[in-house]
C-alpha cells in the first residue's frame, strides 16, 4: 500500500541577491508518511525543517524533486489546480498569537478557514463542531486573541487547521512557546484529534523529548539534508550518524546517575552558500576520512527501515 504523503528527491535553493551565490535550504530530502502517522523532523535551527514543510504545503515552490499526495502528484500543479488540496493540507504555526489575526474573533477566525460552498448553518455548525474538538467553547467565541492565554490560542489554531476536515496537517513547533502543562495539554489534544479524524502529521521540532512522545518515524535534518532516518527506537536508541550521535548525546537527563555521551562535534555550522559536493559534516566530524571531504556521502541502511548519510557506515 502507498503512502499518504511521499516526498522524494526536495531541494530547495534561493539565490543571495548581493552575491548570486546559492544557499542550499532543502538538499535531496525523501520520506513517506503514512495515513493516521505522526513524522517527526529534528533538527537545530536553520537545518531546513521549516523550509520542507513549507514546501510540502506548496507555500514555497520547490526548485526539485517530487510531492505526491494519495497517488497525485502535485508540486507542479497551478494555484487553481492544487485549492481542492488545500483543504485537505493544513499547518499549526510555532507563535499561536502572532499566528491569529488581532481584529478577529476566535469565532470569526475558524469561520473564515472553512472555505466550502455551503450555507450559513451548515458552516456555522462546522465552526462549533471543530471550537468544541479543541475545547473552545461558547463563552469564549466573541474574544479577540489577546483575551485568551496562550495555549488557548494554539487551540484555536488547531481548530483553523481541522475545521475543513484535513488529512495531513504540518506542526511547525507547535509546543515550543507553550510551558510544560500546556505543551502536555496540546499534545494530548493532538494525538485524540489524530485518532478522531485519521489525521497525518509532520511534527517539526528542535525539542527531542516532544518528538520521541509523539512520533513513530523520525529523520535528523543538518545543513538541508536528511542524515539519518529511522523509527523513534532506532533513531533515539539506537543512533548511528556522527551528528545524530553528537545532538542526541548532548541532551540532558533527570537521572542524575546517566552521564552525558563525550562524543561531540568540531567548531562551527558551516554556512549553508555554495556548500561543497562532499559531505558536509566532515570538518566538524571526529571520524571525518579523506573521502569525507571529497565525495557525497551515500545513503546507507543500517537496519530495516534505519537510513544513515555517510560514509563511515557502509557495510
Amino acid at each position: 500500500m502507498s503512502s499518504m504523503i511521499e516526498v522524494n528527491g526536495l531541494r530547495k535553493e534561493f539565490t543571495v541577491k548581493s552575491t548570486r551565490s546559492k544557499l542550499i535550504a532543502v538538499d535531496d530530502v525523501s520520506f513517506s508518511i503514512d495515513q493516521s502517522q505522526t513524522y517527526g523532523l529534528i533538527g537545530e535551527s536553520g537545518s531546513g525543517k521549516t523550509t520542507v514543510g513549507r514546501l510540502m504545503l506548496k507555500l514555497i515552490e520547490p526548485t526539485a524533486g517530487t510531492l505526491t499526495y494519495n497517488g497525485t502528484q502535485y508540486e507542479k500543479l497551478s494555484a487553481r489546480k492544487f485549492k481542492p488540496f488545500q483543504k485537505k493540507m493544513q499547518m499549526v504555526f510555532q507563535d499561536p498569537y502572532y499566528s491569529l489575526n488581532p481584529k478577529r474573533t476566535l469565532w470569526e477566525t475558524v469561520y473564515s478557514a472553512y472555505n466550502e460552498k455551503k450555507d450559513r448553518a451548515e458552516r456555522n455548525e462546522r465552526v462549533k463542531v471543530a471550537l468544541d474538538r479543541v475545547q473552545i467553547y461558547k463563552d469564549d467565541y466573541d474574544k479577540y486573541p489577546h483575551q485568551i492565554s496562550m495555549g488557548q490560542q494554539q487551540r484555536v489554531g488547531i481548530a483553523r487547521a481541522i475545521v475543513s476536515g484535513p488529512s495531513f496537517i504540518v506542526l511547525d513547533e507547535p509546543t515550543s512557546a507553550l510551558d510544560l502543562t500546556i505543551r502536555a495539554e496540546i499534545m494530548e489534544l493532538l494525538n485524540k484529534l489524530q485518532e478522531e479524524m485519521n489525521i497525518s502529521y509532520l511534527f517539526i521540532s528542535h525539542d527531542l523529548s516532544t518528538i520521541q512522545y509523539m512520533c513513530k518515524m523520525v529523520s535528523i535534518m543538518y545543513l538541508g539534508q536528511i542524515v539519518e532516518s529511522g523509527t523513534v527506537d532506532q533513531v533515539f536508541n539506537h543512533c548511528s550518524h556522527p551528528y545524530s550521535i553528537a545532538l542526541l548525546g548532548s541532551v540532558m537527563h533527570t537521572d542524575p546517575t546517566v552521564k552525558r555521551s563525550a562524543y561531540s562535534l568540531s567548531g562551527e555550522i558551516p554556512s549553508p552558500i555554495d556548500l561543497p559536493d562532499a559531505c558536509y559534516l566532515a570538518s566538524r566530524c571526529p571520524e571525518a576520512k579523506e573521502i569525507c571531504f571529497n565525495k557525497r556521502p551515500p545513503l546507507v541502511e543500517v537496519e530495516k527501515d534505519h537510513t544513515v548519510l555517510c560514509h563511515n557506515r557502509q557495510k
